[in-house]
């Protein structure tokens, strides 16, 4: 007997340990996101497992290249420095030449330097006047394509998943047609459609994009709905009620977990798709990924703000996911058992 509990130990302590470690490779690498947004530029290509030492400002920079790398405003600069604000200073000055020339302490212009240097990535994205906006963009644009989404596919699914004909399944198959044909396949007609409607650099061409019928949310739909019993619509119609009322009362309120589902594995495409932000809106109306990739110029790229953006935009898909996981399961066990 005792030979017996300490064997469900064992098995119960390695698959403890198994969970934990899994936990642990599941969470590295958000950790190492999070310390290279700590981490300069120029060390991006070394391996920090902590945030590494803060290094002293190079006052051998040149002064144009600081202030668009760290998107620094030369007039508070000035200020700072106790400058002239109509002083011209040469772009092509080092610190060290500023400092000479206009009797300015090395001290003072470090200790200016110590936070961009620092937190250059979170500075460079928070006073970034378009960062906000691109974030509020991003979170409109994801909910409104869901919740349009999500009716379209109730509607869809729940008119599928009544189809008895074999005839029918062919426009359930002409859904999933989609899953075989690429994006770029489609990109130019997309692109010379949305252009004729006048719909360039306005946030409804990303919605109408993002909320067409497709493989996922019909699948979805379908098969949750298929789970429903006739009888309940028929009861509905005996009652004297019609379609509107029967979805209405019996569909709709049905749908939270199907929607949740469709909502989980919807958003992080839409929140992570790059190319139609970048394709369809302008740089000051854009999505937030269209955003991040703006820090990569053709001379230099700022690494550092690319990897804070990063972190900033995994939070929402955190959160959401925390809120919604138990539904998540219910809906991915959803037709797979009965009872």
């Amino acid at each position: 007997m005792n030979k017996e509990k300490r064997i469900k130990r064992l098995r119960k302590g390695l698959v403890i340990g198994f969970l934990a470690l899994y936990s642990l490779m599941t969470l590295f690498p958000f950790y190492i996101l999070i310390i290279r947004t700590f981490v300069p530029t120029a060390h991006m290509s070394e391996l920090h497992l902590w945030v590494p030492e803060l290094a002293e400002f190079n006052m051998d920079s040149r002064y144009k290249n600081a202030m668009v790398f760290y998107s620094l405003d030369p007039n508070l600069f000035k200020e700072k420095m106790n400058m002239d604000p109509g002083i011209y200073i040469n772009p092509n000055y080092t610190f060290h030449q500023i400092a000479e020339k206009y009797q300015v302490s090395e001290k003072e212009i470090k200790d200016f330097m110590k936070p961009y240097v620092a937190f250059n990535g979170w500075l460079s994205i928070f006073t970034n006047k378009n960062f906000i906006k691109s974030l509020i963009t991003t979170i409109y644009i994801s909910t409104v394509s869901i919740v349009v989404g999500s009716l379209l596919g109730m509607a869809t699914g729940h008119t599928l998943a009544g189809f008895t004909k074999r005839w029918h399944l062919w426009i359930f198959n002409y859904f999933l047609l989609q899953m075989v044909i690429s994006p770029i396949m489609v990109m130019l007609p997309q692109y010379l459609i949305i252009t004729s409607l006048g719909l360039y650099n306005k946030h409804l061409a990303l919605i109408l994009l993002y909320c067409q019928g497709g493989a996922l949310s019909t699948m979805i739909f379908t098969n949750y709905y298929a789970t429903i019993p006739k009888e309940i619509r028929e009861s509905v119609l005996l009652d004297g009620g019609g379609r509107m009322i029967y979805f209405r009362s019996i569909v709709f309120p049905l749908g939270k977990i199907p929607v949740t589902t469709f909502m989980i594995i919807s958003i992080p495409h839409i929140w992570n798709n790059l190319v139609p932000g970048l394709l369809y809106l302008k740089p000051d109306n854009t999505t937030l990924q269209a955003f991040i990739s703006n820090f990569q110029g053709t001379n230099s790229t700022n690494y550092q703000a690319i990897m804070s953006s990063l972190a900033i935009s995994l939070i929402p898909m955190v959160i959401i996911y925390l809120i919604f996981q138990k539904y998540f399961t219910r809906g991915s066990l959803a037709g797979a058992i009965k009872g």
